[in-house]
């Protein structure tokens, strides 16, 4: 059965969820992409990859389109907060896996879960809610990821690691085994951690080192 369902975010994410939910369709037809939602004015009016642009968050909230919901917004802070906006329309949040993407029955996954292509989970995982893994990317046996954790391109997460809520790791990011990253953390593009991250902290370079505070999320 085809399902009508949203995508909130109408940047660059946004794009790669659509093509992520046309490469499902490929597979097992499942969803119509109904459109965008974006809180941008320049994108108000206009389509994008030929779907239109409904509305704004706020205006989504108060007119729901649809029931189903996928929140394409990089940023675990953004991310975190529309979620919590869109808490009254009582919305689903379905979990989106590319059909090569293999999930092992050790493994559970949350809701609003978004898996690229080239991404790949191994045994014993467990994602949270709205966790993002990106084309490229992989975690190891027996990590947890928790909500919101954002996993850009090429980056590999080793076994047993532990990602807090809102962990945000840039492209090409390593993890070394067995290490913890404290929430809303922000890991810079190829850094390489080695040893334990503090929460709400930036962290660049090779081994990675907190420069300075994040927002907390």
């Amino acid at each position: 059965m085809v399902k009508d369902i949203v995508i909130i975010g109408a940047s660059g994410h946004g794009k790669e969820v659509a093509l992520l939910i046309e490469q499902i369709n490929l597979d097992q037809p499942s969803w119509n992409i109904v459109g965008f939602i974006d809180d941008r004015e320049d994108s108000m009016a206009e389509s994008c990859l030929g779907y239109p642009v409904l509305s704004s968050v706020l205006d989504f909230v108060k007119n729901p389109t649809t029931n189903n919901v996928v929140v394409a917004i990089g940023d675990p802070r953004i991310r975190r907060s529309v979620v919590k906006t869109l808490k009254v329309t009582g919305c689903t949040y379905p979990s989106l896996v590319h059909p090569s993407v293999f999930v092992h029955r050790t493994n559970s996954i949350g809701v609003g879960v978004v898996i690229f292509q080239g991404a790949q989970v191994m045994i014993d995982v467990k994602l949270g809610n709205h966790v993002h893994l990106n084309t490229q990317s992989s975690v190891s046996h027996e990590s947890v990821l928790s909500d919101y954790a954002t996993i850009s391109p090429g980056v590999h997460v080793s076994g047993n690691v532990k990602l807090h809520s809102g962990v945000f790791l840039g492209t090409g990011t390593q993890v070394a085994p067995g290490l913890e990253i404290g929430e809303g953390a922000v890991v810079g593009a190829g850094a390489t951690v080695v040893a334990n991250i503090e929460e709400n902290v930036v962290a660049v370079g090779s081994p990675a080192r907190a420069i300075k505070q994040a927002e907390k999320i």
